[in-house]
């Protein structure tokens, strides 16, 4: 025992080499997981299209209103274009223009109407929904079909 006191020159290099083997263990897992976080991501953004050629068949009319005791808000949605919505994105803006965002998946046949139910925070003032629809495993938004529905009212 005191043969490794009075060797102080080694424990330097020991130290070192601790050192030198957790950095290459941290950084091996680091790229382990960054290579799966990177293919994880890029098969979603694959996925995920904006405006395509199929957004051109997509038309619907929409009529809001909320509820003056619930935070609830009614939309009641027609889809008029050939396609099958699968999907919106909500942009909810009170008179602040704050806006929240919300996303709802429900699937319209063509020529038909739901009601949809979403939970508000606040007045609502004006909202604008966004259709998505899914082709072959992928979903399409299509922000250029974008119904917007000013001075949402109580109902």
């Amino acid at each position: 025992m005191l043969r490794l006191i009075q060797k102080k020159g080694q424990s330097h290099w020991l130290s070192w080499i601790l050192l030198s083997a957790l950095t290459l263990i941290v950084t091996v897992f680091m790229y382990r997981w960054m290579t799966g976080y990177a293919e994880d991501t890029s098969t979603e953004i694959i996925k995920t299209f904006e405006n395509t050629e199929e957004c051109d068949n997509v038309a619907m009319d929409m009529q809001a209103c909320q509820s003056a005791t619930k935070s609830v808000l009614y939309i009641n949605v027609t889809n008029r274009g050939y396609l099958t919505i699968n999907g919106f994105l909500f942009h909810l803006y009170d008179a602040h223009d704050n806006v929240v965002n919300r996303a709802q998946n429900e699937t319209i046949r063509p020529n038909y109407q739901k009601k949809l139910t979403i939970v508000r925070q606040g007045i609502v003032e004006h909202l604008e929904a966004i259709p998505v629809i899914i082709k072959e495993e992928s979903e399409i938004i299509c922000s250029k079909k974008t119904v917007t529905v000013e001075n949402v009212g109580m109902c």
